[in-house]
């Protein structure tokens, strides 16, 4: 009885490693058959349609980023613009004092944020750069704006909508990002 159960825990064994890809030396001729039959390539048009499939929800996922990436964009630099043509405007609503130098350095810095942003939307390697530059910007901004939307409601807005679109920014990332890591482990292994 022992001899009938190792030799079936030797069989099993054998199996495992040839079905593994490492036949032991001197294996049973009907096992390695039998490996053989059970893997088949699957036909090329099937094989062309995985891959096409699979690289239209890349696009799709990428194409996501690229709108969100481009509308934040939008917004840091109009947010920055305003600050050079509307910032009178701007602080005599939020009853604050106008300064025309922390005015024009706000928007230039604005702009060089949505540029930074943009540039996500434009190349695929850039999109940690955008997600760096905006998503902490954004939920900042929302963050401080909240408390303007009994004050000045349009730039609550602007800064609710910055934060929003900054927390979609990092959560399409984020989504890529793990999928891409999933596609270079399966090519890997």
């Amino acid at each position: 009885m022992n001899d009938e159960l190792s030799a079936a825990d030797a069989l099993d064994q054998e199996i495992t490693e040839t079905l593994q890809g490492h036949p032991p030396t001197g294996s049973d001729p009907r096992v390695l058959w039998l490996a053989a039959s059970i893997r088949t390539n699957p036909p090329a048009a099937l094989e062309r349609r995985v891959a096409q499939i699979a690289a239209q929800q890349a696009r799709h996922r990428w194409r996501s980023f690229q709108i969100v990436a481009a509308s934040l964009a939008a917004l840091f630099i109009l947010h920055g613009l305003s600050g050079f043509f509307a910032g009178e405007w701007i602080a005599s609503n939020l009853r604050e004092p106008f300064s025309r130098h922390a005015a024009f350095e706000a928007g230039l810095a604005f702009i060089a944020a949505g540029a930074a942003v943009g540039a996500g939307a434009i190349r695929r390697r850039w999109a940690p750069v955008s997600v760096a530059a905006g998503t902490p910007l954004g939920v900042l901004l929302a963050t401080h704006g909240a408390r303007e939307i009994a004050v000045f409601p349009y730039g609550a807005a602007l800064h609710l909508t910055e934060g929003a679109l900054a927390i979609a920014l990092f959560v399409i990332w984020l989504r890529n990002h793990r999928y891409r890591k999933a596609g270079r482990r399966e090519e890997k292994s």
